[in-house]
């Protein structure tokens, strides 16, 4: 489970910029790229510090990877789908 965060992450942060950095120009590149790496930050925590027993011991780095995904890459993901809506318009 945990490493599947870890890879989501980076799957999504890859598909994400690639087509961006070939397909967009401008202000829609930046913002494109900017949300796909906060989604990716924010999954990275969840995967590195998980709340299992083998995990680290410091209760306060499972919370702030839990306040992280909850919060970050749920932002990030629903802006860039707005962001690329938007700029895909024919």
């Amino acid at each position: 489970m945990n490493t599947s965060f870890i890879v989501q992450a980076v799957l999504f942060a890859t598909g994400a910029i690639l087509p961006a950095l070939t397909l967009l120009t401008g202000r829609a590149r930046r913002v494109v790229i900017a949300h796909a790496a906060a989604h990716a930050v924010g999954f990275l925590p969840i995967g590195l510090f998980h709340g299992s027993p083998d995990g680290p011991g410091e209760r306060r780095l499972r919370t702030a990877g839990c306040a992280a995904v909850e919060r970050v890459p749920v932002a990030g993901v629903s802006a860039n789908a707005l962001v690329v809506g938007t700029v895909a318009q024919p």
